[in-house]
């Protein structure tokens, strides 16, 4: 009998694990919106070239500057931005900092879609997995607590 509870416990465990990792797992989000997108390079068959700009964060915090975010935008064409990613330093658990690279994103995401409601790209986030320098000092982690905008510009 405790054999069978214990048992059950641990399914459940398991299985409430792998749901609360699904929903904040970049793997999971690249497949469900990348599935059938297209950039505007490739839809249109245009020389495009992919403009990066960063923007960044203080530590375990996901607020930006919205007056730095604005002096960016004036020189994106929003039509053209392709994806948005969430990065974040190595301090913290993974999961933490999944957490919060996606909290970035999605507040980077929201901000760009209050300016103009029908623009389409893909979001990602991927925690300290992926950061865009080694976070060997405190110089190079403050670039990793950033969200990339990736837009398309004509060459």
């Amino acid at each position: 009998m405790k054999i069978k509870i214990i048992i059950g416990f641990t399914l459940i465990s398991v299985l409430i694990g792998f749901l609360y990792f699904k929903s904040y797992s970049p793997i999971f989000e690249k497949y469900i919106t990348a599935k059938n997108y297209q950039s505007p390079a490739e839809s249109k068959n245009i020389d495009y070239e992919e403009q990066i700009e960063y923007i960044y964060f203080s530590k375990n915090s996901f607020d930006f500057n919205i007056l730095f975010l604005d002096k960016i935008l004036e020189n994106i064409d929003f039509k053209k931005i392709i994806k948005v990613i969430g990065h974040a330093d190595d301090l913290g658990d993974s999961l933490h900092n999944i957490i919060l690279s996606k909290r970035r994103a999605e507040n980077i995401k929201n901000y760009l879609l209050s300016k103009d409601s029908s623009l389409t790209f893909l979001t990602e986030w991927c925690g300290s997995n992926n950061p865009i320098v080694p976070n060997i000092n405190e110089s190079y982690r403050s670039k990793n607590r950033s969200v990339e905008i990736r837009w398309m510009k004509k060459k």
